[in-house]
């Protein structure tokens, strides 16, 4: 737009504006560019044409961009005869808009002329040639060679136009590359070039790498609207910014919370020391809000001592050393930190090694089964069992693996829905050959794991593999467990009433241990309660034992098996028995038994 006169130097110049807009359309600012108007004027190039021909440019209002007369540039053009008052250039411009246009005029010098003009694409300026009417049959050639001229100029304009449009696109993708738009911190890929070259032209000194984010930030999203959980996200901006300041670190922002520092350290303990300071400033700063708000934070160094690791990281390394820290902080106000360690190196690289090697281990039958008896508290007979998978892997890295070593692995990848339909299996093909050698048999239970999510598909394979065997459904339990009512409520339900209707009786494994309502005991037509061995912990016991009770009496109420694990002492079986507890399982009675072991046990207390 223009011109206007700048409020510098009172100069005229041109505006280009340029609307800037987020991920949502929404206009978040404008990018202006200026240019003199003398230096626009050099550009075209005092175009005009030969004899008293001339060439001109008409911006906003009228008021000329280009012309002959420098003393008309930036200003309006008004015939002195009032009968051509309507031939101002501002009459002329917006005529001209209208698309192509030859009329009548007078020039500025007071001489009848013929104008021919045409708009300017992409602006609202207009260009145009002016012939005085003496000319006006001057020979067709003549006139060819000023509309073509005039076509040259247009195209000039339109170049010159769209090289400050494309110099303003360059700039805003420039700068949206580097600069997150709702905070104003560094993007992640800007701050992971930054910290790689801190990295590479200080080879030798050494770097913390913290990874920040908000606990439960969807749910803020969800409690506050976007545009309240955008204002947190701008107020933690500008917290963690000056904060991290005081450690000269270089701040950014990456996907929806989370926040990244990078700093150099001159020993680990003293940055740990001010870091805890910066722990503080930040939970102080946010004591006002109406919703708690408090940051956890991950960790990581990018060098040790030779005996843990060889040599530094790369930037990538050490956020994925800080996320994998800052994951397992459990949920405590206590902690708000942690700094991956040699220990947890080991645990990533065990994992890897679960991983490479778990689809083999399945192929060449590494995995089997033990069982752990189930007592009756009335008999003190075995009523039943539970089937436990073991691997035992031909690596010599990994060798003998108890579940709390690769079940989560397994969860985390899915393979552990390969592995338990390998456990079904065996506990299938074994109470066959139990029932084929005439040895006596109980129930057994078997484990259905959070990752299996389409209750047809479950049922469906496990009944193929189940009928293969012809064994009666009395012999199966499936045990579930509570925390897998987080995932689906509603496919849960949908298994265990498939279960039923094959005969199949259904635990609920693990309960007390999840966070789920007991109103849900209603809702999944479970057979048997299995209560968490966390209620049997000796320091607890005195204080839980009221609860135990009320625990019992409901599943009692409800019509459900009542059955504890981790019964380990006199104690304990004592207690549980006087409070009418059905069954239990645990070390009291007997560890997981192999196979060989556990059909001799059940021939002894059948």
């Amino acid at each position: 737009m223009g011109p206007v006169f700048s409020s510098f130097d009172a100069e005229p110049i041109i505006l280009f504006l340029k609307s800037v807009k987020d991920d949502f359309g929404a206009t978040r600012g404008i990018l202006v560019g200026t240019v003199k108007l003398s230096e626009l004027q050099t550009l075209i190039g005092n175009l005009i044409t030969k004899g008293s021909d001339r060439f001109f440019v008409i911006g906003d209002e009228g008021r000329f961009i280009s012309h002959i007369d420098k003393s008309f540039l930036g200003i309006a053009y008004v015939p002195d005869r009032r009968k051509f008052v309507e031939l101002s250039s501002l009459h002329v411009l917006k005529k001209g808009l209208e698309g192509h246009t030859v009329f009548d005029s007078i020039s500025t010098e007071g001489r009848p002329v013929n104008v021919y003009v045409s708009p300017i694409k992409n602006t609202n300026w207009l260009c145009g040639i002016s012939i005085e009417k003496q000319k006006a049959y001057s020979p067709y050639f003549s006139l060819q060679q000023n509309l073509l001229f005039m076509i040259i100029v247009t195209a000039i304009m339109v170049i010159a136009f769209t090289f400050c449009s494309i110099k303003l696109l360059n700039y805003i993708k420039m700068r949206e590359s580097f600069f997150d738009p709702l905070t104003g911190l560094w993007t992640r890929p800007k701050f992971e070039r930054e910290a790689t070259a801190l990295l590479e032209k200080n080879p030798h000194k050494e770097f913390a790498l913290i990874e920040m984010d908000i606990p439960g930030f969807k749910f803020l999203n969800q409690a506050l609207g976007i545009e309240g959980a955008n204002e947190v996200l701008i107020k933690c901006a500008d917290v963690v910014l000056p904060t991290c300041k005081t450690l000269n670190a270089i701040c950014a922002r990456g996907y929806a919370d989370h926040f990244y520092a990078f700093a150099e350290v001159s020993t680990e303990l003293k940055f740990l020391v001010a870091f805890n300071n910066i722990v503080f400033n930040v939970e102080k700063a946010f004591d006002d809000s109406e919703i708690p708000i408090h940051l956890k934070y991950g960790i990581s160094f990018s060098s040790r001592d030779e005996l843990s690791y060889a040599g530094s990281k790369s930037v990538i390394e050490l956020i994925g050393e800080a996320s994998y820290a800052k994951a397992t902080i459990k949920h405590s106000h206590h902690d708000r930190y942690m700094v991956f360690s040699e220990k947890m190196q080991e645990t990533i690289e065990k994992q890897q090694r679960i991983e490479r090697y778990m689809e083999k281990a399945l192929q060449q039958g590494e995995f089997f089964v033990v069982y752990q008896p189930k007592i009756s508290l009335s008999t003190d007979k075995i009523i039943g069992a539970e089937a436990l998978v073991r691997w035992n892997s031909s690596n010599p890295k990994l060798g003998f693996l108890s579940p709390v070593d690769f079940v989560p692995v397994f969860e985390k990848s899915g393979f552990i829905i390969q592995v338990d339909f390998a456990v079904y299996e065996m506990v299938f093909k074994f109470l066959r050959e139990q029932i084929d050698l005439g040895n006596p048999v109980v129930p057994i239970s078997v484990n259905m794991s959070r990752n299996h999510v389409n209750a047809d598909q479950f049922v469906r394979e496990f009944i193929s593999r189940f009928e293969k065997y012809n064994l009666p459904p009395e012999l199966i339990e499936i045990e579930i467990l509570e925390r897998s009512l987080d995932n689906d409520l509603g496919n849960l339900i949908s298994i265990t009433e498939k279960l039923h209707e094959h005969g199949f009786s259904v635990a609920m494994d693990d309960f007390g241990s999840g966070q789920s309502s007991l109103n849900m005991l209603n809702e999944v037509p479970i057979d048997v309660l299995k209560f968490d061995q966390n209620f049997l912990r000796k320091d607890l016991i005195d204080g839980k034992q009221k609860m135990i009770n009320i625990l019992i009496d409901l599943g009692k109420q409800l019509n459900k098996k009542t059955l504890f694990e981790g019964v380990e002492t006199k104690e304990q079986r004592d207690m549980l028995k006087e409070l009418n507890c059905d069954c239990v399982q645990g070390y009291f009675y007997s560890k997981p038994l192999a196979k060989n072991d556990f059909v001799e046990f059940v021939r002894v207390h059948v």
